[in-house]
């Protein structure tokens, strides 16, 4: 990466730089990069990109938001190898939908670019705990059994559960679910 010396780019390091309710999140990304680069070498051919906000400590000990581009494409020249360029933007200053994040994953490139209002609040905005939610029900968790472990009421999940529906414009949340673990955030 340009600007940082070999010895101390450290991916563990990063790791614990990331806000610990994007951990999950940067993991499943950095697993579907994995997999986005073994497809198009497969493909001999093609461009992807995944694209997403994660927080990251600045070293004033508050967080900050970053958006992570990562732009990857197949190329027979120099090398045969499938080539991969990240750009980090401290985002700030944007404002993004309410306890929302930004993710990407896709071949048009025309979104690797400098962050915008539109290029950050595209996509589906499920909040955290929606997330969280999503997550309990694809490990087979009842809605009073969620109620139960997050402490709140079963009203209030039966209430994420719709919110989720209409925001992902599904009608099962075994589809939401199935986008989910296609898109690497589950």
């Amino acid at each position: 990466m340009l600007g940082i010396e070999p010895e101390t780019n450290d991916p563990l390091k990063m790791m614990s730089k990331v806000h610990p309710e994007d951990l999950h999140r940067f993991g499943l990304g950095r697993s579907k990069l994995l997999d986005l680069d073994k497809n198009l070498y497969i493909a001999h051919k093609g461009a992807a990109l995944l694209s997403t906000d994660i927080r990251m400590l600045k070293p004033n000990g508050e967080y900050a938001k970053h958006l992570f581009q990562c732009y990857m494409f197949y190329s027979p020249i120099p090398h045969e190898a499938v080539y991969y360029i990240q750009v980090n933007t401290n985002i700030e200053e944007y404002v993004m939908h309410n306890d929302a994040f930004h993710y990407y994953v896709g071949d048009d490139i025309s979104l690797f670019r400098f962050p915008d209002d539109e290029l950050l609040n595209m996509g589906h905005h499920l909040t955290h705990r929606e997330i969280e939610i999503i997550k309990m029900i694809s490990q087979g968790y009842s809605s009073k059994e969620i109620a139960e472990k997050l402490f709140i009421s079963i009203h209030t999940v039966n209430t994420h559960r719709r919110n989720i529906l209409c925001k992902t414009h599904k009608v099962h949340l075994s589809d939401v679910i199935f986008d989910l673990m296609e898109q690497g955030l589950l």
